[in-house]
C-alpha cells in the first residue's frame, strides 16, 4: 500500500474510539475497553463481543511449520515496503501472493513460508490458550489498573 493513500470504512470506527478514549483515563482492563467502544458511538452503536479464553486458539503447531522468506518463489528479493496487493488462498494458507502493482494485468508472485518437509496443520483444530494463562494475564492487569489508580489518586 502507498502510505497515506488508504482509507477503509472502519478507518472512522476507530477514529469515533480514538476519540472517545481520550476523554477517558487510563484503560488496563478489557471491561474498561468494552465500556467505551459501547458508549462512544450513539446513532450507530457498536457491537461488542466479550471473548472467553476457549475462544483463542494456540497457534504453537502452526508456528512450527512455518519459517521467514526473503525471497519469492522464483528467486528474487521481496520488497516488503513496496508490496501494493496481497493475496492469500485457502487452498495454500502458508503462501502470499503478492504484487507492486494494483494493476490487474500485471501477475503476482509469491512467498512460500511452509518450512520444508513439514505440512500445514488446520489451526482450528488446535487446542486453546489454557484458562490458567489468561487468569494469570488478567489478574496481571488487574493489578497494574489497582496501581495506576493509586498513583494518579496521591498527590505529592
Amino acid at each position: 500500500m502507498v502510505s497515506g493513500h488508504s482509507y477503509l470504512p472502519n478507518d472512522a470506527d476507530f477514529g469515533v474510539i480514538e476519540r472517545a478514549t481520550k476523554k477517558t483515563a487510563d484503560i488496563f482492563l478489557p471491561e474498561q475497553w468494552c465500556s467505551v467502544i459501547e458508549k462512544c458511538n450513539r446513532k450507530n452503536k457498536f457491537c461488542v463481543v466479550r471473548m472467553q479464553s476457549d475462544m483463542f486458539k494456540s497457534v504453537n503447531e502452526l508456528s512450527k511449520t512455518m519459517t521467514v522468506r526473503k525471497q519469492s518463489e522464483t528467486g528474487e528479493k521481496v520488497e516488503w515496503l513496496k508490496i501494493q496487493w496481497i493475496r492469500v488462498c485457502k487452498a495454500e494458507p502458508l503462501k502470499m501472493f503478492f504484487k507492486y502493482s494494483v494493476q490487474e494485468d500485471v501477475e503476482f508472485s509469491s512467498v512460500n513460508f511452509a518450512k520444508k518437509g513439514r505440512k500445514c496443520k488446520d489451526v482450528r483444530s488446535q487446542g486453546t490458550i489454557s484458562s490458567a494463562a489468561t487468569t494469570n494475564l488478567y489478574r496481571q492487569n488487574q493489578r497494574l489498573a489497582e496501581t495506576a489508580e493509586v498513583h494518579t489518586t496521591c498527590t505529592p
